[in-house]
């Protein structure tokens, strides 16, 4: 029988969980940025992460990637990809440095323009 009460307080508990996620980047000690976001208000990427202000730049790198299928790029002393597998496009903008996601998105051109991250004309 207790199993079965359910108060109206952890329904808006349980919706509001569903509304909010954190930030999908990490530090170079691989611990989460640590904001929470509000879903509806926050930038995703077309891979599905969702990112705070200071990281958004991530999801513009990640839309390119997308976008292109996830190319081999050369920048500087960086590199991203091999042109076949998204999953180290993810792993390297989810854990990237702030030096190397700098490189990236100024080598590419990408802007805060456009939400999605699109090359600048």
């Amino acid at each position: 029988m207790i199993i079965a009460l359910v108060t109206t307080e952890n329904e808006g508990m349980k919706k509001s969980m569903l509304r909010s996620i954190n930030c999908a980047a990490l530090n170079e000690y691989s611990l989460p940025c640590g904001k929470l976001l509000v879903k509806s208000d926050s930038f995703c990427d077309e891979a599905g992460y969702y990112w705070c202000e200071e990281h958004k730049k991530r999801g513009w790198l990640m839309n390119y990637g997308v976008r292109h299928k996830y190319p081999a790029i050369h920048f500087g002393k960086f590199a991203i990809g091999d042109g076949k597998d998204a999953d180290l496009w993810k792993i390297v903008v989810v854990m990237g440095s702030e030096e190397m996601i700098n490189a990236a998105v100024a080598s590419l051109g990408l802007t805060g323009d456009d939400e999605h991250g699109e090359v600048a004309s």
